[in-house]
């Protein structure tokens, strides 16, 4: 039986939430929450798009708030390992999140 691909090099789906590890969310209340690739979440399909462009499948690493000055407010910063950075404005629920180093102040 063959395995179903699920990118357009040839991996599975196990094989990119393995790749994407378990992004560690740190909510304003103090509380951690363990945020595993969702084939159907944003956040997972902006990385996955970047990895199928580039030929990288960084691990990720943590989301957290700060109020970096990009926007009015505080903004929610994913990262992954290599510097790879994606920012969305806190309460933005229908914004998507960007890759830092395509925002334009």
């Amino acid at each position: 039986m063959r395995a179903t691909r699920y990118t357009d090099w040839g991996l599975s789906l196990e094989q990119v939430a393995h790749y994407f590890g378990v992004m560690k969310r740190f909510n304003a209340d103090g509380s951690i929450d363990d945020l595993e690739f969702d084939p159907s979440g944003p956040l997972s399909l902006l990385w996955l798009k970047r990895c199928e462009e580039t030929g990288q499948f960084p691990e990720s690493e943590e989301m957290r708030l700060f109020d970096s000055a990009i926007r009015p407010g505080r903004e929610w910063f994913a990262t992954w390992e290599g510097g790879w950075v994606a920012v969305r404005a806190e309460g933005d629920n229908r914004g998507a999140f960007v890759w830092l180093d395509e925002v334009r102040a």
